[in-house]
């Protein structure tokens, strides 16, 4: 199995069209902080994405918020928020300024009940991604149907 070559100083984003090395299991831990949205005067939350590459296309994810500190109507409370369930397939493998271009769905698997931000969660939805590397600068781009 070929080790993955990092970009040195390349921004990382949790959902770029090109997935992890077949076999790696990679974990992305952040943290969301947000203030006056009309469901909460604050919400901070840990968040964590988990992908796992099956094979050189196809790759499986789960993204959750295990922790979500939030003050809603003068209330204090923790609440484990929304998980999501999906999988990523590469469409096109890029190379240099040819774009890989990818499809990802997600279902949320289960709603903790945590104040939402201003959209809210969708049950289902899809992305349609784009990445490439154009003299150097890398872009990630990303469309987002939801229901």
């Amino acid at each position: 199995m070929e080790n993955p070559k990092p970009i040195p100083d390349a921004p990382l984003v949790s959902t770029p069209a090109t997935i992890t090395p077949v076999g790696y299991l990679q974990f992305e831990t952040g943290f969301v902080p947000a203030y006056q949205s009309p469901e909460f005067s604050s919400r901070y939350g840990l968040t964590e994405a988990i992908k796992l590459a099956v094979a050189p296309r196809l790759e499986f994810l789960a993204m959750a918020e295990p922790v979500a500190h939030f003050t809603a109507e003068g209330k204090t409370a923790n609440r484990v928020a929304d998980i999501f369930l999906g999988t990523q397939f590469v469409l096109y493998r890029g190379e240099g300024a040819k774009p890989t271009l990818a499809v990802s769905y997600f279902h949320r698997a289960y709603d903790g009940g945590a104040p939402e931000f201003d959209y809210g969660s969708p049950s289902n939805s899809l992305l349609l991604l784009a990445s490439a590397d154009v003299k150097g600068f890398i872009y990630d781009a990303n469309a987002f149907l939801r229901n």
